[in-house]
C-alpha cells in the first residue's frame, strides 16, 4: 500500500466491512438512511445513463461509482460508531502531519507549492475543510471546558491556514467567509445580521492578508493579470494563458458546447473528440486536453450531460444538504449529532463551493476522501441517533 492509495485503501477496507454486514443482516436500515444512500446512488446513475445513450467512456466512471462504496462505509459506521474524541486525534493528526510536510516541501525542497501526495489545490482546500470542521466540533461540544476551547481551536487554525497558503489554492481562500457563514448555523443565540457581519469581517480580514501577505497578493495579482491578458487576446489558442486564464477558456468552450447540446450534453466520448479537433483546428487552447474536466462541476456537467444531468447534480447536493442541516438546526438534541452534522454540512458545502473553480472529481484521491468524510459524519450522525433513541426507549 503506498501513501497515494492509503484513502482508497482505508475506503475499501471499510466498504468490504459494510458489504459483509449487510449480507449478514446485520443493519437495519430506517428512512433516512435510505435516502442518504439513495443520493450517493444519484451521481453515478447520471453518469451512467449519460453514456448509455452517448458512449461509453470507462474512465469517466471510475471516481464517480466511488461514492457507492460510500453506502458500504455509512453501513459498517452506522453499526459501530465511533468516539468523538477519535475524530479529532485523526483531523489534529493529519493536519499537523500536513503542516510539516508543507514546511518541508517549501524551505527544505525549495518547492513552489505544497502538495503531499495529491494536487496542491485540493492538498490546500482539504486543510481549510478540516480545519473548520474541527473548529466548530470542539465548540460545539458540551464536555469541554470553555476556556480550553480556545486553546485547542487556536493552533489548529493556524495549522489549517499555513497549509493552504503553503498550497496557494486561491479557491479556498475566495470560499473561506461562505464557509464561516455555515459554521455560524451552529450557533442559536446568532441572528442572520450578525451572521453577515462575521462574513464581512472575514473579508475585511482577507483584504488586509492581501496587502500584507506577500505569498497570497502574488496569487491574487496573478489571476488578475491571466484575466486581463485572456480578454485582450483574440486568438486563444497558441498562447501559454496560465491558471486562471486556462480556466476562463475551459468555462467559455465548456458553454459554447453546452449551448450546441442542451438537453442531454454532449456525452463524454464525443465531448473528447470534439475537443481534440477543436485544438487541431484552433478554435480553442490546447491546455484543455490536460484536464478531464473544466474546473467547474456546473459547466462540466452542463457540457458532458447537459441539463438532465445538471437535474441529477442538483438533487445530490441539496438532498445532502437538507439531510445535515435539519439536524445542525434542531437545538434540543444530542451536541454530538448536531457536532457530526455540521461536519457533514460543511464538508458537501466545502464539495459544492470548491468544485466551482476546480472539480470534487478531479483527483481520485480527493473524491475518495470526501466520499470517506460525508459516510464517517452521516454514519456517525445517524449511530448516535439511533443510540439516543435505545437509551430513551430504556427509560
Amino acid at each position: 500500500i503506498t501513501v497515494k492509495k492509503l484513502s482508497m485503501t482505508v475506503l475499501a477496507i471499510i466498504s468490504i466491512l459494510g458489504i459483509y454486514t449487510i449480507l449478514k443482516g446485520k443493519v437495519k436500515f430506517y428512512k433516512q438512511d435510505k435516502v442518504f444512500m439513495f443520493l450517493l446512488i444519484i451521481l453515478p446513475l447520471a453518469f451512467l445513463l449519460n453514456m448509455l445513450f452517448l458512449g461509453f467512456d470507462t474512465h469517466h466512471l471510475d471516481r464517480p461509482f466511488r461514492l457507492i462504496l460510500g453506502i458500504f462505509a455509512f453501513s459498517v459506521i452506522l453499526i459501530l460508531g465511533f468516539r468523538i474524541v477519535v475524530l479529532y486525534y485523526g483531523i489534529a493528526t493529519c493536519l499537523l502531519y500536513a503542516s510539516i510536510l508543507s514546511f518541508y516541501e517549501l524551505y527544505i525542497l525549495k518547492l513552489e507549492r505544497a502538495h503531499s501526495f495529491m494536487a496542491p489545490i485540493p492538498f490546500g482546500n482539504f486543510a481549510i475543510l478540516l480545519g473548520l470542521i474541527m473548529i466548530v466540533m470542539i465548540y460545539m461540544n458540551k464536555e469541554i471546558k470553555n476556556g480550553y476551547k480556545f486553546l485547542v481551536a487556536f493552533p489548529i487554525f493556524v495549522m489549517s491556514l499555513w497549509i493552504s497558503v503553503a498550497s496557494k489554492s486561491r479557491g479556498g481562500w475566495i470560499v473561506l467567509p461562505f464557509l464561516i457563514f455555515i459554521v455560524s448555523l451552529a450557533f442559536e443565540r446568532i441572528k442572520i445580521v450578525h451572521r453577515v457581519i462575521v462574513v464581512l469581517l472575514i473579508v475585511f480580514l482577507m483584504v488586509i492578508v492581501y496587502f500584507k501577505v506577500g505569498i497570497v497578493k502574488n496569487k491574487i495579482d496573478e489571476a488578475i493579470n491571466e484575466a486581463a491578458t485572456y480578454i485582450k487576446i483574440q486568438n486563444k489558442s497558441d498562447v501559454l494563458l496560465g491558471s486562471f486564464g486556462t480556466r476562463l477558456e475551459m468555462w467559455r468552450y465548456g458553454i459554447v458546447k453546452f449551448l450546441e447540446s442542451p438537453i442531454w450534453g454532449k456525452g463524454y466520448v464525443k465531448f473528447e473528440e470534439e475537443l481534440e479537433e477543436d485544438i487541431k483546428s484552433k478554435k480553442t487552447n490546447p491546455e484543455l486536453a490536460r484536464h478531464g474536466h473544466l474546473h467547474n462541476d456546473i459547466i462540466t456537467f452542463l457540457a458532458k450531460q447537459g441539463l438532465v444531468g445538471v437535474v441529477f447534480y442538483i438533487i445530490f447536493y441539496t438532498g445532502l444538504f437538507i439531510f445535515f442541516y435539519k439536524k445542525v438546526r434542531r437545538f434540543e438534541i444530542d451536541w454530538r449529532i448536531r457536532a457530526l452534522a455540521m461536519g457533514g454540512l460543511l464538508t458537501i458545502c466545502g464539495m459544492f463551493l470548491f468544485s466551482l473553480s476546480d472539480s470534487m472529481f478531479g483527483t481520485a484521491a480527493g473524491i475518495s476522501n470526501y466520499v470517506f468524510l460525508l459516510s464517517l459524519f452521516a454514519g456517525g450522525m445517524r449511530y448516535y441517533e439511533n443510540l439516543d433513541l435505545e437509551i430513551k426507549g430504556g427509560q
